[in-house]
């Protein structure tokens, strides 16, 4: 799943493989998610990694890292919301997130 979503690009080919292997029950790892936000982040769709990471964060088996962080601030960056940068910032100043 993880080469099939870096290689594809498009974010909304990267959300589908991710979307499928979620309907296959395939285990889900913070990286595939990271790569399908990296995606979005590529193609400007800050909602749609801001939305990944939220997901990532309110529980689940998947727990955020600062990769997760990174590409999310990147894509609001990108995309002149700073102010939607600050939530996940606030994450890793208040829970101390590491590498």
């Amino acid at each position: 799943c993880n080469a099939a979503i870096s290689a594809c690009g498009e974010w909304h080919r990267a959300l589908q493989i991710l979307t499928t292997g979620k309907q296959m029950n395939l285990q889900q790892e913070v990286i595939t998610c990271n790569a399908v936000s990296n995606a979005c982040t590529k193609s400007s769709e800050w909602q749609r990694a801001a939305s990944l990471f939220h997901a990532m964060r309110s529980g689940g088996a998947l727990r955020a890292n600062a990769v997760s962080i990174s590409t999310v601030t990147s894509a609001c960056e990108r995309c002149k919301e700073w102010q939607q940068a600050l939530g996940p910032l606030e994450t890793l100043c208040v829970t101390g997130i590491q590498g």
